[in-house]
């Protein structure tokens, strides 16, 4: 192959990338927005009320703080989510601009015990609340029984049966969903981790001192959490232990 062959080959190299670029720039379109101006409307609507929501709650005089209509007004004014984790990015980024995101640890670690136990004072509430009503049909299943003229040492042994099937039965289902009920505490708690960890450490301006290493922000209540829970769940089946061993 010769020189002129080599230059030859440069040209139609050239000629063809020339070409090539001309082609994708008469075919090129725009592309279309992933995020629609309706929703980024909705947001930027949502961040303006929870920001009012902040500076209301900051602005909360001891006086006012006391009264029930105050608080009343105070959480009707909270802004309506229906994403958890858009909640939590707008109420970050909210905090972020007022200057605020130094307090979410602390603030969280002040609350998180109470909070834990108010979930686990809820689910003991459905389970109690589940056992009268199955309560009342069993109620109700005996008496049509007596009144048929069921022999009663059948249905005696019958009824200590169903008794424990249900109280096993139940059991299971409180677990389930106490379990249930402190996983979705820990997904929430995680989102609002990563998203604050993502905010402080993007940002070199934001001043966040309690945060010594802000790439592991929130650990510490992520940390309390998880104590607090297991205790909450070792409580629950130390008392089914010796509500067993009692009777």
């Amino acid at each position: 192959i010769g020189p002129g062959d080599n230059a030859g080959g440069a040209s139609v190299l050239q000629h063809a990338k020339q070409h090539t670029l001309r082609a994708g720039s008469s075919s090129y379109q725009p592309r279309r927005l992933l995020v629609s101006r309706a929703m980024i409307e909705s947001e930027l609507d949502l961040e303006a009320d929870e920001l009012r929501c902040l500076e209301d709650q900051t602005s909360v005089t001891p006086s006012s703080g006391s009264d029930p209509r105050h608080l009343q007004d105070l959480s009707s004014n909270l802004p309506r989510y229906t994403d958890p984790v858009l909640a939590l990015r707008i109420l970050v980024e909210s905090l972020a601009k007022m200057g605020r995101l130094d307090d979410v640890e602390r603030c969280l670690l002040e609350n998180i015990e109470r909070e834990i136990r108010r979930v686990a004072e809820r689910e003991q509430a459905r389970t109690y609340a589940r056992i009268e009503r199955r309560r009342g049909r069993l109620n109700k299943k005996n008496k049509r029984t007596s009144v048929a003229g069921t022999g009663e040492g059948s249905g005696m042994g019958g009824g200590a049966s169903e008794h424990d099937d249900n109280t096993l039965r139940e059991f299971r289902v409180h677990l389930s969903n106490l379990l249930s009920a402190f996983a979705s505490v820990i997904a929430r708690l995680s989102h609002l981790a990563q998203i604050v960890r993502y905010r402080i450490c993007s940002d070199p301006s934001i001043a966040t001192p309690s945060y010594r290493v802000k790439e592991s922000a929130l650990h510490s209540v992520l940390a309390t959490a998880d104590k607090l829970m297991q205790r909450e769940i070792k409580g629950f089946l130390k008392a089914c232990v010796d509500d067993s061993e009692s009777a």
